[in-house]
């Protein structure tokens, strides 16, 4: 089993929406108002205790709690909340209108939509879910070093503060408290657990590709 699971791990590692060229220039390069922009098309998807709340009915019986867990800790320390604090106050420092490709964000987001958690089983929710948090802890580190290369006041952005140290021990939540149960339960869920990430990479890698293409109006250079 824990052979299964690192090559599950090495798999989200190596992957493009892990490593991709967006998050590293958001780290170097950008400009705020770019960083901004990203973070509010970002923002067009459902909150993420909604997301995961989404997911209680199919839960077996016997991770119940560790799923309700993950939520308290969202809803407790109201993750959405200071999310729109963070971006309100972005917002007011480059003030501007945006236009969304639904389209683009639709793809991306099926993952955390009502039609994923109709269309699929709790596996797959594993998969797409300990992926979402390792790309998590990492992208909010790139963005957290970014802001503060451009001398965002870091008291504003607790919400990315948080995300960058917290979502590395979500990462081991998942795993150790939800993943590694429900494979001593089934072992044949591995291969719907594999297809949520797999899922998960491959919308995310297809959206960070079309935007650094797209999006950047002078392109990001290697």
């Amino acid at each position: 089993m824990e052979e299964k699971l690192r090559a599950l791990e090495n798999l989200i590692e190596s992957s493009y929406a892990h490593n991709s060229k967006l998050y590293r220039y958001f780290e170097t390069h950008s400009s705020l108002e770019e960083i901004v922009r990203f973070l509010n098309w970002d923002g067009v998807q459902p909150a993420y205790n909604i997301f995961l709340r989404g997911w209680l009915n199919k839960a077996p019986s016997f991770l119940s709690k560790a799923l309700m867990t993950q939520i308290e800790e969202e809803e407790t320390q109201e993750h959405s909340r200071l999310f729109r604090e963070m971006l309100d106050f972005l917002n007011e420092l480059c003030p501007n209108s945006y236009q969304y490709d639904h389209a683009q964000l639709d793809r991306l987001n099926y993952t955390f939509s009502s039609q994923c958690t109709e269309e699929q089983d709790f596996g797959f929710f594993l998969g797409s879910f300990m992926s979402t948090e390792m790309m998590s802890a990492k992208r909010y580190s790139q963005l957290l070093s970014g802001l503060n290369r451009l001398k965002v006041d870091l008291n504003q952005l607790t919400f990315i503060t948080l995300h960058a140290g917290g979502d590395v021990t979500h990462t081991i939540e998942v795993r150790n408290d939800l993943i590694i149960p429900l494979l001593h339960q089934d072992t044949s869920t591995h291969s719907s657990i594999q297809k949520g990430v797999q899922d998960r990479l491959e919308r995310s890698s297809h959206y960070l590709k079309w935007y650094e293409t797209t999006q950047i109006a002078h392109g990001i250079q290697e």
